[in-house]
């Protein structure tokens, strides 16, 4: 005879205890999840409206285009008016960047820097640096 014999009282789980547990506590934990959160965002829209000459005149002055061609040549542009035009090497763009710019020109300004395609990629680094140096953090590069 084998060592187990069969007519050993098999016992069954009974799993109907547990389904019922199951199916009283699944929906209750169902509702208590919220799947979908609700919010808002409060913002101001800009509004659509008429710019007058004094405004127009405000905007011009706090500009400034500060461009780099091919051959290094750095120009200094304010209200179409160069302030500056000089060939540099690459080296010194900084520190005659930092120099270069006028003292009465206010800090929040906005400066665009033109740059030509083959200027390295690190010359342009140090224009956005001079200018944040001297606190000029309106920046755009564009091409």
């Amino acid at each position: 005879m084998s060592k187990y014999s069969k007519s050993r009282d098999q016992r069954e789980l009974l799993l109907i205890p547990i389904m019922g547990l199951f199916l009283t506590i699944v929906p209750l934990l169902l509702l208590s999840v919220s799947f979908v959160h609700v919010g808002s965002i409060n913002i101001s829209l800009p509004t659509l409206g008429v710019v007058s000459r004094e405004q127009k005149a405000v905007m011009k002055d706090d500009i400034i285009t500060v461009k780099l061609q091919e051959d290094h040549t750095l120009t200094l542009v304010q209200n179409d008016l160069v302030l500056k035009n000089t060939k540099l090497e690459a080296s010194a763009i900084y520190d005659y960047l930092k120099l270069s710019i006028p003292n009465n020109i206010k800090t929040s300004t906005i400066v665009f820097i033109d740059i030509a395609d083959q200027i390295p990629y690190a010359d342009m680094i140090q224009i956005i640096d001079a200018l944040r140096d001297r606190g000029f953090y309106k920046i755009s590069v564009y091409k």
